[in-house]
This record gives structure tokens, C-alpha cells and sequence, in this order.
């Protein structure tokens, strides 16, 4: 097999660590060992190598912009801010970014994608020859598996009986929809993430014009919990004793909560969308995600329903060892064969 240079952004930017990019770096780096570099200087290796963009971001200047290695693979993750332009401004950098990212589209020999759904999106938006689009499920990372549990210091008697959710707190995630639901019930609620740190709260960047309005909606409130950025040792056991995983999107690439819930047992309430129906199946409880009123009832249904809660449970469990990394690694290995 040819080598395999991977562009690393997580060597200069600390903050990629704990984003999304940060952990598919990782799963790359566990399932990925053999013949293959790591690395944010793309001068200093051999050219005559199969070269992996693991993060396609349209908005910053391209990575590359016309053929330096053998083989170019750009793995696009979703496309979410070109659906939804209203939601996510770019401003006149990024407009000019899109322009010359679209244009580099061309010197991609392949492209790999989350999902069956994110890569409709990639043909409907980007032109992209079908034949050329792979999907490869990604994992859970090795640190996430086989860490053990440990209670979060926050967690006491007042809060031990909790919903969850892990993730970012752009527009496609709904979260104001979630706490007016969340606040017609007596429950807790935890929200895990970076973006909820007081402290990193960027609010008044566009994109963050919902999460502005949903800390602003749930400010001084208890039954609402910020814990920030936990380690996976502390997230697994808030999954594990959490009465449910919820996450009512708009629209995503793929789902992480979902499989880092089911590994734990735990159930999740989704939004009826098409990805959510690809990645969950019929292991999750679904709900309309624009109405809160039934948001309410789905929450309650779960929470009162020990045995509903327990079934749904097992059976995502079930579901989430279909995303193995051993899995991942010879469907990832595969899409080289072209």
C-alpha cells in the first residue's frame, strides 16, 4: 500500500482537540498505525503518497489548491452551512473561501462522507460524481470504549436523575426548542460541551446567535446544567446514569451522541429526520423536533416508563455495535482500491 499523509490540525491548534475534528483525528490515529504520517507540514513528505484532508472546510483558505500527491481524499463531513446559508452568514472571506474551496473540489480523486444522507448532499449541492463518494460510519475512539466511569464531582442527590446532551449549539441543533420542552417538566437537564463554558461562550459571533438566545432563555434556571468540557471518563458515566440521551436536530452529517449513548445503554429521544432514521433504525424514540408540545409528552413518556427506557436500551446498544472500528478501519481502508 502506498503511504498515507494525514493533514493533523490538532498539532498547532489545541482547541481542535476537543471539537469533532479532534476526535476523528484520533479514531484515524488507533485505526490507521501502519504506513501512515500524522502531520501539519505537508512539505516535508514524499509526494508520491495517497494524501487525506480529514476536515474539508469550506470557509478557511483550501488546503491545497491544485495536485501535489499521487492520490488527493477530501473527507466532508456534512455540508450543513451551505443548506442552510440564512443560519450560518459566512461574510465576504468566507464567500471568496467557498468560491476557490468549490473550485479545489476538482483536484479530490475521491471523497469520503459520514452517511448515506450526507452523501445525497454532496451530490444534490456539490456536483459531485456519485461514483466517487464513499460512506464510512465512523466510531467510537479507543479512550471513549475502555475508560472506566468516574462520577463527575457536579453530581449529587439534587441531580442524579438527569436528560443529557453532548454536542455544539449552532442553529441546526434546536436547543431552544429543547429547553422550553425541558422547562415545562420538573427535570435536570446536563449539557455537555465546550461552547457551554462561560468562559468560552463566543455568543456574539453569527453563528452563535441561537445559543445566545437559548443561555439567555435558561439564565439563572437550575434544572439547567453547564458542565462545560468533561473527559470521556466523566462523560461515560453522566450516559450511564442518565435517564436519556436527546438530540433534536435539524439536520446533522451523522449523530456522535447517539452511538456514545447506546454504548452505555442508554436511550435516546431523536429527532424524525432522515439521518437520525439511517443511523438509529428503529432503536430510538422519534419526535417532531419543531413541536415542543410533543417534545414535552416524548421526555415524560421516557422518563416515566422504566421499562420502555430499559428496552430502548438494550436494543441501541444492539445498534451501536454496528459502528465498530474494526468496521471502520477496512471500509476506510477499502475506498483506496479505485
Amino acid at each position: 500500500m502506498d503511504k498515507i499523509i494525514i493533514f493533523d490540525s490538532t498539532i498547532d491548534d489545541q482547541m481542535s482537540k476537543v471539537r469533532g475534528i479532534g476526535r476523528y483525528l484520533k479514531l484515524l490515529k488507533e485505526t490507521l498505525k501502519n504506513n501512515t504520517i500524522f502531520t501539519n507540514d505537508l512539505n516535508s513528505v514524499s509526494k508520491d503518497s495517497i494524501f487525506i484532508n480529514p476536515f474539508f472546510n469550506f470557509f478557511t483558505p483550501p488546503l491545497l489548491s491544485k495536485r501535489i500527491f499521487s492520490k488527493q481524499i477530501a473527507i466532508i463531513h456534512d455540508v450543513i452551512p451551505l443548506k442552510y446559508k440564512k443560519h450560518f452568514p459566512v461574510g465576504i472571506k468566507g464567500y471568496f473561501n467557498l468560491i476557490r474551496n468549490k473550485k479545489s473540489l476538482l483536484i479530490y480523486d475521491l471523497f469520503i462522507t459520514d452517511s448515506e444522507s450526507s452523501k445525497l448532499d454532496l451530490i444534490n449541492l456539490l456536483k459531485i460524481d456519485e461514483a466517487k463518494i464513499y460512506v464510512v460510519y465512523p466510531s467510537l475512539t479507543k479512550s471513549f470504549q475502555e475508560n472506566e466511569a468516574k462520577k463527575p464531582a457536579f453530581i449529587n442527590e439534587k441531580n442524579e436523575k438527569y436528560l443529557i446532551y453532548v454536542g455544539d449549539a449552532t442553529w441546526n441543533k434546536n436547543l431552544l426548542n429543547l429547553a422550553k420542552a425541558i422547562k415545562s417538566l420538573n427535570i435536570k437537564a446536563v449539557f455537555v460541551g465546550k461552547v457551554f463554558d462561560s468562559n468560552n461562550q463566543n455568543v456574539n459571533h453569527p453563528w452563535q446567535k441561537d445559543l445566545k438566545q437559548f443561555i439567555e432563555f435558561v439564565r439563572n434556571d437550575d434544572q439547567f446544567i453547564f458542565p462545560g468540557f468533561i473527559k470521556d471518563n466523566e462523560l461515560i458515566w453522566l450516559y450511564k446514569n442518565a435517564l436519556l440521551n436527546i438530540l433534536l436536530s435539524h439536520d446533522e452529517g451523522f449523530g456522535f451522541s447517539y452511538i456514545e449513548a447506546s454504548s452505555q445503554k442508554t436511550p435516546s429521544l431523536l429527532s424524525a429526520i432522515p439521518i437520525f432514521k439511517e443511523i438509529a433504525q428503529d432503536n430510538a424514540l422519534f419526535v417532531n423536533q419543531n413541536n415542543v408540545k410533543e417534545i414535552s409528552e416524548k421526555i415524560n413518556q421516557l422518563v416515566n416508563d422504566e421499562n420502555l427506557r430499559k428496552t430502548l436500551g438494550e436494543e441501541s446498544y444492539e445498534r451501536s455495535k454496528f459502528f465498530s472500528k474494526e468496521v471502520f478501519k477496512s471500509t476506510f481502508l477499502k475506498t483506496f482500491n479505485f
